[in-house]
């Protein structure tokens, strides 16, 4: 095959399987972003629709990514965003288990468990006075009886 030929059919010949983002799938993913407690979920997930539609997440997410349609990219925000409020009011009441909500809060939705350490703090410690410490700075104020 010519260098020339071979350019064109390389140039033509996308790698992956080809796109299945039809119409159907696009009614499915703002069905499922809207109802998703009627085929069985507890909170919105790409794995729900993933399920649901019987795609990969990988695909879901490329699709995302790729922004092939603004319909499905809209569905896709709105189930993450969806997921991220269930997590935080069901976390926040206790219907959720703390642990798991903050795995999936650090995981899928940018939180983070940041360490305090390196924060400036106050330490009050009360005896027959108090002493009040903050940036290495104590000021000590005596209580009267």
């Amino acid at each position: 095959m010519s260098r020339q030929l071979h350019n064109k059919v390389t140039e033509a010949r996308q790698p992956g399987r080809p796109l299945e983002l039809d119409q159907q799938v696009l009614a499915v993913t703002v069905d499922y972003a809207k109802n998703y407690a009627k085929y069985g979920d507890r909170m919105p997930t790409v794995a729900g629709l993933a399920y649901k539609l019987g795609k990969n997440k990988q695909s879901l997410y490329r699709w995302y990514k790729d922004n092939r349609s603004y319909e499905f990219s809209q569905a896709m925000d709105k189930i993450m965003c969806g997921q991220e409020r269930e997590l935080l009011n069901n976390g926040l009441d206790g219907t959720f288990n703390p642990a798991i909500t903050k795995l999936c809060l650090v995981n899928n939705h940018g939180y983070s468990d940041k360490d305090q350490s390196g924060q400036a703090g106050i330490t009050v410690n009360v005896n027959r006075s108090a002493a009040i410490t903050h940036d290495n700075q104590t000021l000590t104020i005596d209580v009267e009886d």
